[in-house]
């Protein structure tokens, strides 16, 4: 997390997303950023361990952002010849045909999340 931070802080002229424009990718590294920095592990928040609520809000925005970028939401604009976007195309093409199959992906609904982080803390 922190080295994706880095890279989309420190060129976020190399990033796109399907939104277009460098403001949503620093709108994004800003949102993981705060995730980064909220954690009591990173030397973050209050110097006390989270509570239950604030690691169900890290979980909520990993969730939403690791669906985003599964789906090809955020794209590195740098560093792709030719046969490598095709191919990263191809696969992206395969993805929304699996999701269109099957009617849905393969996220964990965020209520077993829930269950699985309040049974662990608890």
């Amino acid at each position: 997390l922190g080295t994706i931070i880095g890279d989309l802080r420190n060129k976020p002229e190399k990033w796109d997303t399907r939104f277009r424009g460098v403001e949503t990718v620093e709108a994004l590294a800003a949102m993981l950023d705060e995730v980064w920095r909220s954690q009591h592990r990173h030397g973050g928040g209050r110097g006390l361990p989270n509570t239950l609520d604030e690691a169900r809000d890290a979980v909520s925005v990993a969730v939403a952002v690791v669906g985003l970028c599964r789906r090809g939401f955020l794209e590195r604009l740098d560093e792709l010849t030719p046969d490598e976007e095709a191919a990263d195309r191809k696969r992206a093409a395969e993805l929304r045909r699996e999701l269109d199959e099957d009617g849905a992906d393969d996220t964990i609904p965020i209520e077993e999340l829930f269950a699985n982080l309040q049974a662990g803390v608890e």
